[in-house]
This record gives structure tokens, sequence and C-alpha cells, in this order.
């Protein structure tokens, strides 16, 4: 991969296109194994989510090449567990999981759930 300049931004600007590019299928489940990682910032982007956790792992916010090893770290960490029979079904449920648990969060009931499609009564 070539960026320039070599900053951690233009590394996920080029991930992101990559994956904007296959419609989210290549970083599909990132977010939400990020937000695992961290335990909050749901309502973050994962390139977003990226600065945070390398920040939270003391990764120095001025020292680029390490911020860009720790975003390959992560990568390859998630893909590994991706890779694995179910890995994407696994961080989907724990997500899900992580989710039901936090008091902020309310789930559609189906009756108001527009995708729920209910049978007409007859």
């Amino acid at each position: 991969m070539y960026v320039s300049p070599e900053t951690l931004d233009c590394v996920l600007n080029y991930l992101q296109g990559h994956d904007d590019a296959m419609m989210g299928g290549l970083l599909v489940g990132f977010r939400e194994s990020l937000i695992m990682r961290l335990g909050t910032g749901d309502n973050f982007t994962w390139t977003a989510l990226v600065g945070l956790v390398l920040k939270a792992q003391g990764v120095p916010s001025d020292d680029e090449q390490a911020r860009i090893e720790g975003l390959f770290v992560l990568l390859e960490q998630y893909f590994d567990e991706r890779n694995h029979f179910r890995g994407l079904f696994r961080m989907y449920r724990r997500y899900d999981r992580w989710l039901s648990a936090q008091n902020w969060y309310k789930e559609i009931e189906e009756e108001s759930d527009p995708i729920v499609k209910k049978p007409p009564n007859n």
C-alpha cells in the first residue's frame, strides 16, 4: 500500500475507500469489534474508534508510524477473529449482548419495526 503523506488519516481514508468500493464488505464487523474492545463508542465511526483504541493503548498521538502499525495490529486481530468458523456471527452476537446491556439502548418492538412485515389478518 502506498499513501502520501504517511499518516494514520491517509491510511484510514485509503482503507475506507476500499471498504466503500466493496459496499462495506471488507470491514464488516470491524466497528463492532472496536466497540467491544473499548466498551464504549457506539456513536462513532470505525475510523474514529481506531484513534480511541490506539490512545487507550498508549500509542503516542504524534508518532504516525506507531499509529499506523497499531492500526495494522488491530486489523490483523480483527481478520483473525472474523476468519474463524462463525467468527463474524460471534462478533455480532457479542456486540448485541453488549448493546442490550446498555441502559440507553431500547430495542425496537416488532409491531413498530417497519422491516418486519406482518401477514394480513383474514
